[in-house]
């Protein structure tokens, strides 16, 4: 079916501008994309076909490379079509209309500036606190070996006395300030005695000094090393903050001092240490759970860290994860100055190594110096007979620790006997203090409620009387109301009486005068 349609030149010119400017857009759009789609075909067929060794590398780089220029390209594509319609003329019925903007495009560097700008900002300063916990994976090159240092060192010839002449040999004992004996040999052999002590104290010297050089360049180097470190630690923290919005979300939580005071948070090495940097000062949570999370003994070690300054932390759970030697060693030295720290779970870690029994010693001395842990799991925590025994001897020293779960270790069964009679003597004498404290908060809470009542009774007392005055007052205010209007009324009606006596002496009066008139007008009319 063909439809005629009649329209006048202006119209014509309008429709044909617009079907131009639509085929010029689907025609530079079928170019870019064939192009693209060519170049990936042939990059996908080189990946495909080549055989050459390392090349199934440099094929897919070379195909990283293609993809990447293909998404520049389409972006420049949308960007020339864009400029496209805002330089065409849009006539429409003869009159050019203005064109629409072209919408901002968001691409990933923006997805990831966005992102970048939800990151919440944490205090570096503190990094110093932790700064030792940092592995350094390469050792210290601090070498304190003498025989080292000599192979290494430059070796300066000793000087041979018998090889001067008499006169540099004068000379040289006359310097010294030796006298000299008038026999060569003599002389030579005490000076020789003179050059020997000089050059061993000359190199000795040297040494001291080289490695004294290599010290403080291993001093410099290391701290270059933590240096780097810290900022890769930073740049993790930050990459994991990005990635998972979860943990963000839960960091501005207790930045802002609104998080719930029972927390289980999941985490994982590089979120660890920022989370312990944040709760180095909080003082809102009291429940933390990070158990069967696998952290590493490291970030074990950050969040041990962190009860070193914490003062609102009463219950930890950190079973279940890769904790070692240095989490204990660190959780041991926190807790010398962490007293508030009630329950601790350091269940199914590996926290010793075998035969180490420097964390246990750490720990032992954790437990007798510290008064303010009830709770102490360390049930499989791979702690051999000499770490059993150890920490035994210290509880003897303790009388809070009420509960210590130590099974599936390697302990002696007279260590095991012991600590069970102190964690029971422990426990009863932990529920004594507690009914005693139980005993004196409900004598409080009585003498509280009794001081409450009597003071309710005084203000009830109070209150009357302060009622009884104003209603007295009131009453009084009533009489002198009733009093001024009662003498109101009486002056009223006196006046009326007043008033209606003269009107009788009146009307008495007038009532005599017209008697008279009458008597005289009889008295005219008799005459």
């Amino acid at each position: 079916m063909f439809c005629y349609v009649y329209c006048t030149p202006i119209l014509a010119a309008s429709l044909l501008s617009q079907v131009s400017l639509e085929l010029f857009k689907i025609l530079l759009y079928n170019f870019h994309v064939s192009q693209s789609l060519e170049e990936e075909r042939e990059a996908h067929k080189e990946f495909v076909v080549s055989g050459k060794k390392g090349s199934r590398i440099h094929n897919c780089k070379t195909w990283a490379i293609k993809s990447k220029e293909k998404q520049d390209k389409m972006l420049d594509f949308e960007s020339q079509k864009d400029h496209a319609e805002n330089i065409l003329p849009n006539t429409r019925g003869g009159v050019p209309q203005q064109r629409k903007p072209p919408l901002v495009q968001t691409t990933r560097f923006d997805l990831k500036r966005r992102m970048e700008a939800k990151v919440i900002s944490l205090d570096t300063d503190l990094l110093q606190e932790f700064e030792d916990i940092l592995k350094d994976e390469i050792p210290h090159d601090v070498d304190n070996n003498n025989d080292a240092s000599e192979d290494e060192e430059t070796v300066i010839p000793i000087q041979n006395a018998n090889h001067l002449t008499l006169k540099d040999l004068l000379h040289s004992l006359e310097k010294r300030g030796i006298n000299p004996r008038g026999f060569f040999d003599e002389d030579a052999k005490v000076l020789q005695v003179e050059l020997d002590r000089e050059h061993d104290e000359y190199m000795e010297s040297k040494r001291r000094e080289k490695q004294e050089s290599k010290a403080l360049e291993s001093s410099q180097r290391l701290i270059r090393r933590r240096k780097a470190l810290t900022e890769i630690a930073l740049k993790e923290e930050k990459q994991e903050m990005m990635r998972n919005e979860r943990i963000m979300e839960w960091f501005l939580l207790i930045k802002n001092g609104i998080a719930p005071l029972h927390c289980r948070i999941s985490v994982n090495d590089a979120s660890a240490r920022s989370l312990s940097r944040l709760l180095w000062s909080d003082s809102r949570i009291v429940s933390l759970d990070l158990s069967n999370l696998n952290l590493s003994d490291a970030s074990g070690a950050f969040i041990a860290r962190m009860l070193k300054n914490n003062r609102s932390i009463v219950k930890l759970e950190m079973g279940d994860n890769m904790l070692g030697d240095e989490t204990c060693t660190t959780m041991a030295a926190s807790l010398h100055m962490n007293s508030v720290l009630q329950y601790l779970s350091l269940e199914s870690n590996p926290l010793t190594k075998a035969g180490s029994v420097a964390a246990c010693e750490a720990l032992s001395a954790m437990i007798r110096a510290n008064n303010g842990l009830r709770y102490l799991s360390l049930w499989r925590c791979n702690i051999g007979a000499e770490g059993g025994r150890l920490i035994s001897e210290a509880a003897k020293s303790n009388s809070k620790l009420a509960c210590l779960e130590i099974g599936y270790n390697q302990w002696q069964c007279a260590d095991i006997i012991v600590i069970k009679k102190i964690v029971s003597n422990n426990a009863l004498l932990y529920q004594e203090e507690l009914d005693a404290q139980l005993d004196v908060e409900r004598k409080q809470q009585e003498t509280k409620d009794l001081l409450e009542q009597q003071q309710k009774q005084n203000q009830k007392y109070a209150d009357d009387a302060k009622w009884l005055e104003v209603q007295k007052l009131k009453r009084e205010e009533e009489r002198r109301i009733e009093m001024e209007k009662t003498a109101a009324k009486a002056e009223r009606m006196k006046e009326q009486e007043l008033k209606r006596l003269e009107h009788e002496k009146k009307s008495k009066k007038n009532k005599k005068k017209g008697k008279k008139k009458k008597v005289r007008v009889r008295v005219v009319k008799l005459i």
